[in-house]
């Protein structure tokens, strides 16, 4: 016969009724305290332990009266449900579904708490492999991604247009709870305007997915979903370049005198492969100056040439590009006096750079001079080390992508080296040698 209890109901200082459930007869395995607010509420809790104990034992499960009370609620719920698939539909089913979601809830984080760890990183990461500080570009594309673009190039950071932005949209909420679908909508919402916009948009958000779902915060990568994956698109073939009559339109708009202050920096970009940056340099790298620039090259000069140094080079790794004649004769249409500090560089030339931009129907093309300058000079010279080398390129697969087989007319290559400002000389031109 199971040995009786001796449950003994004590009222404490606080005027309450308690009694304690040992070791032996507690169903956790473990000794317990439980508070009645009155002394005949406990002796009702004790006769029935009690009760429980000496028919069935300490060893089986004796519910409260509360939690049998839960348990009948939770059973009639559970039978009277109208769920046409078949289910485990029992209590400890329903409890093991329950603790799960509480603890992946405690586990979950935003995404905007993913995004910023995924960040620092990022930046640390590049910091670490290039030994330099992440770049002002580097910043500029994730803030305006991630935190909403600037409307123009002297906004604040208090005029960004923050409904665009993913942090803005997407920032409080648990990561695993966007969608494929959500990200879809908002890349084609707003960065579907070309293949460019769209990949700079995956660069920067599937990071913090990739980092959500190594740290299992996430059970599915919304960007890398089975049944409907995001991916970058391809760009192979696909740079914007200009064809012969956009060039040339684009060489008549710049010799107007009111664009006599910009004339050398696109010239160069156009004709030299320079990237914007290079030129006019930014807050990380300073801009292009005329020292750089050979155009009657003495003694170990042997060819007119543009020293890029490792403070202005977009990779950071100084280089020598030469220029043609042509760009020798853009050069020299700018006076002599004039030909002194920065090439292209300052407030006034920025706005100059993007009226002219605008009128020569260049804007929206990203470094489109420089990729016609590329395209046509390695269809011309067939020297694709030596082209490379002048646009400061290191990827030889990266490159072919996008220069190797563009749709371009048979003469543009020709005419782009032979184009030159009104009144001078078209220049032969001397190809490189065919060796690579």
């Amino acid at each position: 016969m199971p040995r009786i209890a001796k449950l003994k109901p004590v009222k404490t200082e606080g005027g309450n009724w308690r009694f304690r459930i040992p070791t032996a007869h507690s169903n956790t395995g473990k000794r317990r305290r439980i508070f009645f607010p009155s002394e005949a509420k406990t002796e009702v809790e004790v006769r029935r332990i009690k009760s429980h104990i000496n028919k069935l034992g300490s060893k089986r499960t004796r519910f409260m009266a509360s939690e049998s009370s839960d348990a009948r609620t939770a059973i009639n719920r559970l039978n009277s449900h109208h769920l046409s698939g078949e289910h485990e539909l029992t209590l400890n089913a329903a409890a093991s579904f329950y603790l799960d979601h509480l603890e992946k809830a405690e586990a979950s984080k935003t995404f905007s708490e993913v995004f910023r760890i995924s960040l620092r990183q990022r930046k640390n990461l590049y910091e670490e492999k290039n030994r330099k500080k992440w770049t002002t570009s580097h910043a500029g594309e994730w803030k305006a991604i991630i935190l909403g673009p600037l409307p123009h190039a002297k906004a604040s950071k208090e005029d960004r247009v923050a409904e665009q932005g993913f942090l803005h949209i997407f920032g409080g909420k648990l990561i695993d709870e966007i969608t494929s679908e959500d990200v879809r909508a908002w890349m084609k919402k707003y960065h579907n305007t070309s293949d460019s916009a769209w990949n700079g948009a995956y660069r920067q958000v599937s990071p913090a997915f990739n980092n959500a779902q190594s740290r299992r915060l996430i059970s599915t990568n919304p960007l890398s979903d089975p049944d409907r994956p995001i991916v970058k698109r391809s760009t192979k073939g696909t740079r914007d370049i200009l064809a012969i009559k956009e060039f040339l339109f684009t060489n008549k708009a710049v010799q107007e005198n009111r664009f006599s202050s910009i004339r050398a920096g696109v010239a160069i970009r156009l004709f030299a492969g320079l990237s914007p940056t290079e030129v006019k340099g930014n807050r990380d790298k300073r801009p292009l100056d005329w020292d750089s620039v050979t155009l009657e090259p003495k003694g170990v000069y042997r060819d007119p040439q543009i020293k890029v140094s490792g403070e202005q080079a977009k990779e950071s790794s100084q280089r020598v590009v030469s220029v043609g004649p042509n760009l020798v004769q853009w050069l020299k249409s700018v006076p002599e006096d004039e030909r002194g500090g920065p090439i292209c560089w300052g407030k006034k030339n920025s706005s100059l750079l993007k009226k002219f931009s605008s009128e020569a129907k260049l804007k929206g093309w990203h470094d489109v001079l420089g990729h016609t300058y590329a395209t046509y000079q390695y269809q011309y010279h067939a020297n694709l080390h030596r082209t490379m080398k002048e646009m400061g390129h290191t990827s030889v697969k990266t490159f072919k992508d996008h220069y190797e087989n563009p749709d371009f007319e048979a003469d543009a290559p020709k005419k782009l080296s032979q184009s030159v400002p009104e009144g001078a000389t078209v220049p032969e031109v001397v190809q490189f040698s065919n060796a690579s």
